[in-house]
């Protein structure tokens, strides 16, 4: 995800995970129960496609 979707996401008070992994209905789950953790990953280019993990 990149910065501009993540300050728009921001600005409405959505909070924004990025990294997750794996199947969608563990994820919410686990953000749920306050166990999902952002890794702060944020893509700075469109090009990259599936590259964005730093």
């Amino acid at each position: 995800m990149g910065g501009g979707a993540i300050e728009i996401f921001n600005e409405k008070g959505i909070e924004v995970i990025t990294g997750a992994r794996g199947q969608a209905k563990i994820a919410a789950e686990d953000y749920l129960k306050g166990n999902l953790e952002s890794i702060g990953s944020i893509c700075h280019e469109h090009k990259h496609h599936d590259e964005c993990n730093n």
